[in-house]
């Protein structure tokens, strides 16, 4: 049976297809019936926890008995914590205009109560904007001021969840993880961050609104190891986990084959065989996000005899889709260095061969931790120290992952971009 969307977005809406679905029941059940009311949803960049998420506020949101709203708020950059409540305020609002089209919510759009509960909070945004307060904080009085201004937005943020007047209100903040870095980035970038998530805390743990209330969290970096490495533990201790895995071979057919039914792709209905092996070599696992690119980059041929030549330079064009495999240079400036990137890139790069040929070349899956650290001793000629720190920067962006005592690439689109990237051909 077809699903229900093409290629080239998110993987949304009543197709939801098998292999994600199960990730939406189980974040239902940890919503429904977990103690604590913090969830965060981990895994890498492009292996679909947006599309989860979104997947199942729609169906719960859809749900004539389900007795909560259910709210995405996108908040991939904030400055200051003025920002932030800015930014979700603004998602609520978009999420409204939404909530007309569902009936049990459609009261919600008129609800004067609610509409004076977010006004009140433009306002105080604005006059705190007007001045001054949450954009440059250069001595400790005015952080002190500043601190005491957000934490009056943060108990009228809470006055508009409470206005939504449901038994359940769900918050599902996107891009997290980035926007604690950019949030560093500030003079006290730390002491904010730690006040944002006390805010959280305390949004979750308010007598009134504690049963009532559930906040997820994700993003694209790696939060727990960002969350690690401010030293918040006890967000990480505090709450359960959702990790998204990417697809396995017999889950990518089910998702490819699905979307060429829906594509009406016949060259590739007519050749089953020999796309199937090429799907087994090239996407052993791999992401969503690679196997709907794919199709909208895949050309059909004139001719049969043409078809493996098309396969080869659809999955070459998968390399070059922005947003998907790893722009180093982008990533290291915007989140993790100031100074020294171009060594770094460079040394990262190596790295990132090394692990290409193993899992090419050599068939090894798990590269130990010794093995690479005393390798990179004596290629790069770096310490312990250098090595961690380039490994860190590895797993915070979901370029590597870490298997007992060894790490991997998991996605074997990612692995084949860094061996053609670094090494040379695909090996098709």
């Amino acid at each position: 049976m077809a699903i229900a969307h093409t290629t080239g977005g998110e993987a949304t809406g009543k197709g939801f297809y098998r292999g994600r679905h199960t990730y939406v029941e189980e974040l239902g059940e940890k919503v429904d019936n977990s103690k604590d009311n913090l969830l965060l949803v981990l895994g890498p960049r492009r292996i679909g926890k947006t599309s989860i998420v979104k997947q199942f506020f729609l169906e719960r949101n859809e749900d004539e008995t389900d007795p909560g709203a259910y709210i995405y708020i996108y908040i991939p950059k904030i400055k200051n914590l003025v920002e932030f409540y800015e930014k979700a305020i603004d998602e609520i609002n978009k999420s409204l205009a939404e909530f007309s089209k569902y009936s049990k919510l459609r009261d919600l759009v008129r609800g004067s109560r609610l509409k004076a509960a977010i006004n009140g909070v433009q306002d105080t945004i604005k006059n705190l904007s007007i001045a001054g307060h949450g954009i440059t904080l250069k001595d400790a009085d005015k952080w002190e001021q500043y601190t005491s201004l957000v934490a009056s937005l943060r108990n009228e943020f809470l006055s508009v969840i409470m206005a939504f007047e449901k038994k359940k209100v769900v918050l599902g903040f996107d891009e997290v993880p980035e926007a604690i870095h950019y949030l560093l980035k500030n003079k006290h970038g730390k002491e904010e961050v730690e006040l944002w998530l006390e805010h959280l805390r305390e949004l979750r743990h308010c007598a009134e609104s504690k049963d009532m209330i559930t906040v997820i969290l994700f993003g694209s970096v790696n939060m727990k190891l960002t969350l690690e490495k401010i030293g918040q533990t006890k967000a990480i201790n505090d709450n359960f986990n959702i990790t998204v895995r990417p697809l396995e071979i017999e889950m990518v057919k089910e998702l490819f084959w699905d979307l060429v039914d829906t594509l009406r792709l016949k060259i590739l209905e007519d050749n089953q065989c020999e796309v199937n092996t090429f799907l087994e070599k090239m996407f052993t696992i791999s992401s969503p996000w690679a196997i709907q690119n794919f199709l909208d980059k895949f050309r059909p041929p004139q001719q049969n005899n043409q078809l493996k030549e098309a396969l080869q330079c659809a999955y070459l064009e998968l390399f070059d889709i922005v947003g998907g495999v790893r722009y180093i240079n982008e990533r290291l400036d915007r989140y993790y260095c100031k100074e020294g990137n171009e060594d770094r890139i460079k040394m990262i790069k190596i790295l990132l061969k090394y692990f290409a040929q193993q899992h090419v070349d050599n068939q090894i899956e798990v590269v130990e931790d010794a093995a690479l650290c005393a390798w990179a001793a004596k290629e790069l000629e770096i310490d312990r120290e250098r090595y961690n720190e380039l490994i860190d920067i590895l797993l915070l962006d979901n370029m590597i992952y870490r298997e007992g005592s060894g790490l991997s690439i998991k996605n074997t689109v990612e692995r084949n971009f860094w061996y053609y990237r670094l090494v040379g051909s695909c090996k098709f």
